[in-house]
């Protein structure tokens, strides 16, 4: 999946213009943004995904240190033992199943500059911000945004610390003011003691690779089927032999598969299978795909079988 990102994104929402935004409302919006760096904490996150055309709830426990943070899943069946690590530079995500770190670039920088987009075209009318209280999070009081878009419906709502600046909570509205997804602290606890290791990932024996997270490119296909229980725990890029090579992960818990795709090129000595995981090769016109997972050989033929290209936002997975 895309695990969460601190904020949801709302360029999309950009149409014909009407008055310009609150003033005094963009600067409070900009002063919670300012507060990011100065933010020590640790707490309890429950993110609701969208998964199989279902929301789902995801329990989280987040550490964060200014620019840093530290996700772990103690709970979930599906992400138990997974970890996230942004250390300022890099995100790390450790997957268990197959004891491999995934390297990218912070994800941190991004969702901020991507704020401040949001708040740029706010002030040309372009998108619609609004101020109110927010009532109580966690146990903290709290000042909310609404965002929409120029025809005034209602896209976001985000629930900042009214101290602090952090997000404690928000929702990703759909047509009719349905919840897409969205999170919530449920516990918070301000400049805990935070030690540099929480940030760094060692581990013997771990396999690492260079994955660029999200699929960019307009051929990429995905599964319309998947095996009982599985569901999606990240996508991204990655580059072999000069070629791009776009993979969708997906576990239950227990087991693993990835999707490999590339275009003009058949996948062969880049995906390998042992004797853990068995693989499955397919072509579709110029694109070339691969099944890999610890799964039989005909559920990973049945997956292939259904790939087509769909809207990630907007389609979902199906399950029999």
């Amino acid at each position: 999946m895309r695990l969460i990102l601190p904020f949801f994104l709302l360029l999309s929402l950009l149409g014909s213009a009407f008055a310009q935004a609150d003033r005094p409302v963009l600067a409070r919006l900009q002063e919670m943004l300012s507060r990011q760096e100065a933010i020590r904490m640790s707490g309890v996150r429950v993110v609701s995904l969208r998964i199989n055309g279902e929301l789902r709830n995801v329990v989280e426990f987040v550490i964060r240190d200014g620019r840093r943070s530290r996700t772990e899943f103690p709970n979930d069946p599906v992400r138990k033992g997974m970890i996230i690590i942004e250390d300022g530079s890099r995100r790390l995500e450790y997957i268990p199943h197959l004891n491999e770190l995934r390297r990218s670039p912070s994800r941190r920088d991004q969702t901020l500059m991507q704020m401040q987009r949001l708040i740029a075209a706010a002030r040309q009318g372009q998108v619609r911000i609004q101020m109110a209280d927010g009532g109580s999070v966690a146990d903290r009081p709290t000042v909310r945004f609404d965002l929409a878009d120029a025809r005034g419906n209602l896209a976001q709502r985000l629930w900042f610390d009214r101290e602090t600046g952090l997000l404690l909570k928000a929702q990703q509205l759909g047509r009719g003011g349905a919840l897409m997804g969205g999170f919530e602290f449920r516990r918070v606890a301000y400049n805990p003691a935070i030690t540099p290791d929480l940030f760094q990932f060692h581990r013997e024996g771990v396999r690492i690779v260079d994955e660029a997270p999200g699929i960019n490119v307009p051929w990429a296909l995905r599964p319309t089927w998947l095996p009982q229980g599985f569901e999606p725990i990240g996508e991204g890029m990655r580059m072999a032999q000069g070629r791009r090579i776009a993979l969708l992960h997906f576990t239950d818990g227990a087991h693993h598969i990835t999707i490999f795709q590339s275009q003009g090129a058949r996948l062969g000595d880049d995906v390998r299978g042992n004797a853990r995981f068995n693989i499955v090769t397919k072509q579709v016109g110029d694109l070339s795909l691969a099944a890999v997972g610890d799964v039989s050989v005909d559920v990973l033929k049945k997956i292939l079988d259904s790939m087509a290209r769909m809207n990630p936002e907007r389609d979902a997975v199906g399950t029999p």
